[in-house]
């Protein structure tokens, strides 16, 4: 009885543990169900292949990684090409930005680029079917599994939702935003060129507002217009009375009787200004720039002997109207010497508003508005130097041989402008050389000055030295000062060329010009007809002459510049 029963005990659990084996293909020991192989399936009498370890798939090779179709990876997704990310080229997290707004049918963005979540858009995973309980004696079945799910593709880069990679956000990337080289023409390509003014743009092929200050100094080297000066030395002939005369055959003009230039002036402009903001929306600035004197210096000279040349001052015979001349060498009376000298200086100041109106990478468009003064200086000196030879009369006078004249005729003039002005500047830059033009119109009101004033200094040998008030030209009937006010107006146009030697420091030459529509200049203001009882010593009767008036003339001065301009 014994006996039979332990027989029966064994056999009980040799049936149970069969049952069991045929209902669970995993053992209970693992961690992991058994992946059966994707190849051939085992025939159904194999031996089930049980480890302790790690769960390998019948058949499947050892290197192959053991996916688990529970867990599937998330990340961004395009259906266009697939952009590799390497270990270690990380970029700095983006700036979350909503996806474009629409289904994938309406919005092609969002067709394009998904954000894929977990289970969302994916096909549903491949479910085993239930174990089924094999009875003997076939329990080898059990073992047939099914094929597991397809491997889901991994996109190893980050797109952005903007249709470039992360990556490529930072390669168009200015100071104050992101854009497009396209947006401005003249810019480099690869970068960034917001067409917003106020932008550190196109690095240093653009216009950078990051400066506040800037300071320019130049060099001028101007032309101004000549002045009409009437015919004041002449030479003249022994067969001409009176010698030298205009209008006789054998006068010649020495200096006189067209407009006279100075030639070049050399001077300086200084310009100063400020930013009141990084956007150069407005700004103050303020210049000042001079001329120096341009002289013109004549000088002729005879030892007034017979055969010496004959030297003379031709004026108009006021009791005659004829044309005279007041003898300054020659005949074998006087010796002597005649100058002539002129001097033109030019300056001017200026205070402006200044904004910038427009602008985009290469090129930029600045208004100013405010104030602007000139001052044109000018003198015309007549100068003679006389010795008499022999005893003469003049006036009734008796001039004794050894005496001396010192004349001196001066005719001064000066020109205030003052006014409001208005302006424009365009320049285009490309790369470090840049273009920039620069007008300007000022109108306003010139005050005009002229000064007149003569002296005749003799030295008798007996009566000793006496001085009159009165040379030749400058007469007590024109001697004085002299002012009125005109209504002007004064263009300036400048056009420079330049190169930016570093971010900071640019260097530049150019042409200015620069037109004043009235001004008095001492060549008109002189009034050629004289009394000649006015002359020293003078003598009773005779009409007042010279005499003055007013005679405007229009102005202009043009040059070159070159100069340095920092701006920080």
């Amino acid at each position: 009885m014994k006996k039979w029963w332990f027989n029966s005990l064994v056999l009980s659990l040799g049936l149970a543990a069969s049952t069991a084996y045929a209902a669970d293909p995993a053992p209970a020991t693992l961690d992991r169900p058994v992946i059966a192989a994707s190849g051939p399936v085992a025939a159904p009498n194999a031996t089930p292949a049980v480890v302790l370890e790690r769960p390998v798939g019948v058949g499947q090779p050892a290197e192959s990684p053991i996916l688990d179709r529970q867990i599937r990876p998330t990340s961004y997704e395009t259906s266009g090409a697939v952009l590799p990310m390497y270990r270690g080229q990380m970029p700095d997290p983006i700036v979350a930005r909503p996806l474009p707004v629409g289904s994938p049918a309406s919005n092609p963005n969002t067709a394009l680029h998904t954000w894929r979540r977990p289970g969302e858009g994916d096909p549903a995973p491949e479910v085993a079917p239930p174990p089924t309980k094999v009875t003997p004696p076939t329990p080898a079945a059990s073992l047939a599994m099914p094929a597991p799910a397809p491997t889901p593709s991994i996109t190893t880069g980050i797109v952005s939702s903007d249709g470039g990679s992360f990556l490529s956000r930072f390669t168009h990337f200015g100071r104050f935003g992101v854009g497009s080289a396209d947006e401005c023409d003249g810019c480099p390509a690869g970068v960034d060129c917001p067409a917003d003014c106020g932008v550190d743009c196109c690095g240093r092929g653009g216009f950078c507002p990051s400066n506040r200050w800037y300071v320019s100094a130049e060099y001028l080297l101007w032309w101004f217009k000549g002045q009409s000066v009437p015919p004041l030395v002449t030479s003249g002939s022994l067969d001409d009375r009176p010698s030298g005369a205009l209008g006789l055959p054998g006068t010649n003009t020495l200096f006189g009787g067209r407009d006279m230039e100075n030639g070049a002036h050399s001077g300086a402009r200084f310009m100063f200004g400020y930013w009141c903001g990084d956007d150069h929306r407005l700004g103050i600035e303020a210049g000042y720039f001079f001329l120096a004197p341009g002289v013109t210096n004549f000088t002729a000279s005879s030892p007034g002997t017979v055969g010496s040349p004959i030297l003379s001052r031709p004026f108009v015979d006021a009791d005659t109207g004829l044309q005279s001349a007041e003898g300054v060498a020659g005949f074998n009376r006087l010796a002597g010497t005649v100058s002539v000298q002129t001097r033109s200086s030019l300056w001017g100041a200026e205070a402006n508003l200044r904004s910038t109106v427009w602008c985009n990478c290469t090129s930029y468009i600045d208004l100013l508005a405010g104030f602007r003064t000139l001052g044109l200086d000018e003198d015309l000196i007549v100068r003679e130097n006389l010795t008499v030879l022999n005893d003469f009369t003049q006036n009734g006078v008796l001039i004794r041989k050894g005496s001396t004249f010192d004349i001196v005729d001066h005719f001064q003039t000066r020109n205030r402008f003052y006014g409001g002005q208005v302006g424009a500047e365009w320049q285009r830059r490309q790369g470090r050389w840049d273009v920039d033009v620069k007008t300007k119109i000022a109108v306003g009101s010139t005050q005009q000055m002229v000064n007149i004033s003569g002296v005749d200094v003799i030295t008798d040998p007996v009566s000793g030295t006496r001085s009159f008030n009165g040379g030749l030209l400058a007469q007590q009937s024109n001697i004085g000062s002299y002012s009125r006010n005109r209504f002007t107006y004064v263009p300036e146009i400048g056009l420079t060329v330049g190169y930016h030697v570093t971010d900071h420091l640019r260097a530049f030459a150019g042409y200015n010009f620069l037109y004043w529509s009235s001004v008095a200049r001492p060549g008109p203001q002189i009034d050629r007809t004289v009394n000649q009882n006015q002359l020293a010593p003078p003598g009773p009767g005779g009409a007042a002459r010279p005499a003055f008036s007013f005679n405007g003339t229009d102005f202009w001065a043009q040059g070159v510049n070159i100069g340095l301009e920092y701006k920080w």
